[in-house]
C-alpha cells in the first residue's frame, strides 16, 4: 500500500508557497532533498538605490491569557497544588520554552512539544520563586505562518532543544537568539497552570484535540472545512480517508494524531527554501521570491559554518527562488570580500528586513541587491548551498 506521503506529495506543487514564516524547529533532512541542491558562487554585489516602504512581517504574536492557579472549567483538569503546568487550548501542537530566574540572569530552556488538548508539567516540584518567563509557538510541521505566544521581555533561545542564560535584551551567543517572552507573576502559590488559547470557539480541552485533528487534517490535504473543534461528517469522512490511506484498522484517535504528526513534518521537511552555509565563514543570508506578481525579500539570517536555516517552511509553487549572502569577516586576498550575488534586484537593508510589493526600496540604509536566481522544476521545496570559490563540488549521486 502507498504511504500517505506519497499520496500527499504528488500534488504539493498545486499549493501556494508563502513567505518567511520564522524558521525551522526540527532539523531539515538534506539527504531528501540531494536533488535539489544549488550552488552559489562568489561574485560581486549590484547596488542601486531607490525609493519605497518597508513591511514588517513577523510571526503573530498572541499575548499569554491570563494564567491561573485556582478555578478550573466545567470538566477540565483540576489545578496543580504544586508544579507548573501548560495546558494547550488551540488547535495548533505548540512548542514551549520557559525561564527561570537565577540572581541577575534567566535560565531559559525548550522547546518541547504539547499537543493539542493536552496539559503538561514543564516545571515540578513547588514553585519557589514569584516570576517566571514563557514563550510558546506553532509547530513548523503546520501550514502558514508561525504563531508566537509570548509578551515583551527579550530572553535568549535556540531553535532545537536548547538551554540558555542570559539578561535580558543582552546579545545571545552563538546559536541563540533573542526570542520575546512572556513575564508570569504567580504571587507565590506553590503551583501554576498557564493555558494557550486560539480562540472564543475553541472552549474545552476536548475541543482543541478535535480541532487540532481538523488542522493536522488540513496539514496533510485531507480537510478544508472550518478548524473550530466541532464534530462532523466531513471529518468523520476525512479520517477514515486517513485511517485507509495509512492502512489504520486501529480507531484510537491519539495513534491517529501521531501518525499524522509524522506526516504533517515529513512534508514540511521536503517542502519550502533551506540555506545552506558550505563555507568556513559566519555568514549574513537572505532570500527572495516573486509570487503573484509582486516580489518579496527577508533577511538578514545568520548561518554559522555547516549551518542550514529553513527561511520559507511551505511548499513552493513559483519557478524561481532567490538568494544572496555575506560573508561576516572578509579575507583579504578576496578583493572586495566574498558575496553571493547575481542579477535578480531585491530590496535589501542594512538590519533584520522583510519587504514585500514595490521594488521601490526606501533610500538609505536600504538598497535594491543583486540576488542569485535558483529554478524549483516544480519541487515543492529546494536547498540553496553558499560554497567558497576554492571550496570542492558536491559529489554526484549513484546512479539509480
Amino acid at each position: 500500500m502507498l504511504r500517505i506521503t506519497c499520496l500527499f506529495l504528488c500534488g504539493l506543487i498545486l499549493f501556494a508557497g508563502v513567505a518567511h514564516a520564522g524558521g525551522p524547529y526540527l532539523p531539515v533532512d538534506l539527504e531528501a532533498m540531494r536533488k535539489a541542491l544549488g550552488k552559489m558562487e562568489p561574485g560581486t554585489v549590484a547596488v542601486a538605490q531607490a525609493q519605497g516602504t518597508q513591511r514588517t512581517a513577523k510571526p503573530k504574536v498572541i499575548s499569554v491569557p491570563g494564567s491561573t492557579s485556582g478555578t478550573t472549567q466545567a470538566g477540565g483538569p483540576a489545578p496543580p497544588a504544586n508544579d507548573y503546568e501548560f495546558c494547550n487550548r488551540t488547535s495548533y501542537q505548540l512548542l514551549v520554552a520557559v525561564g527561570l530566574k537565577a540572581g541577575s540572569l534567566v535560565v531559559t530552556r525548550g522547546w518541547w512539544p504539547l499537543n493539542a488538548g493536552e496539559c503538561k508539567v514543564f516545571i515540578k516540584g513547588p514553585l519557589t520563586t514569584n516570576v517566571y518567563f514563557s514563550n510558546a509557538r506553532s509547530s513548523y510541521i503546520h501550514l502558514g505562518p508561525i504563531r508566537v505566544w509570548g509578551g515583551k521581555h527579550r530572553l535568549c533561545a535556540g531553535k532545537g532543544m536548547f538551554q540558555a542564560s542570559s539578561s535580558e535584551g543582552q546579545p545571545c551567543g552563538p546559536g541563540h537568539n533573542l526570542v520575546d517572552f512572556a513575564r508570569v507573576d504567580t504571587g507565590g502559590k506553590p503551583g501554576w497552570r498557564t493555558t494557550l488559547t486560539e480562540s472564543d470557539q475553541i472552549k474545552t480541552l476536548e475541543q482543541a484535540r478535535t480541532a487540532g485533528l481538523q488542522r493536522l487534517l488540513s496539514d496533510v490535504g485531507l480537510f478544508d472545512g472550518a478548524i473550530d473543534g466541532v464534530s462532523g461528517p466531513r471529518l468523520s469522512e476525512a479520517i477514515g480517508k486517513a485511517r485507509s490511506a495509512l492502512g489504520m484498522t486501529s480507531s484510537d484517535t491519539s495513534q491517529l494524531h501521531a501518525r499524522l504528526v509524522a506526516e504533517a513534518n515529513q512534508m514540511q521537511q521536503i517542502s519550502g527554501l533551506t540555506l545552506c552555509n558550505r563555507t568556513q565563514q559566519i555568514l549574513y543570508a537572505a532570500y527572495g521570491r516573486e509570487l503573484n506578481g509582486k516580489k518579496a525579500s527577508s533577511g538578514w539570517y545568520v548561518l554559522q559554518p555547516g549551518v542550514c536555516e529553513k527561511v520559507v517552511k511551505d511548499p513552493l509553487s513559483e519557478p524561481f527562488v532567490y538568494a544572496h549572502a555575506v560573508a561576516e569577516k572578509q579575507e583579504p586576498e578576496v578583493p572586495g570580500g566574498e558575496n553571493w550575488t547575481g542579477p535578480h534586484m531585491f530590496c535589501t537593508a542594512d538590519g533584520e528586513f522583510d519587504y514585500e510589493g514595490s521594488m521601490q526600496c526606501p533610500g538609505g540604509a536600504n538598497a535594491n541587491t543583486g540576488f542569485a536566481q535558483m529554478a524549483t522544476d516544480g519541487r515543492p521545496g529546494v536547498v540553496y548551498e553558499f560554497r567558497s570559490a576554492a571550496a570542492p563540488e558536491p559529489e554526484p549521486e549513484p546512479a539509480n
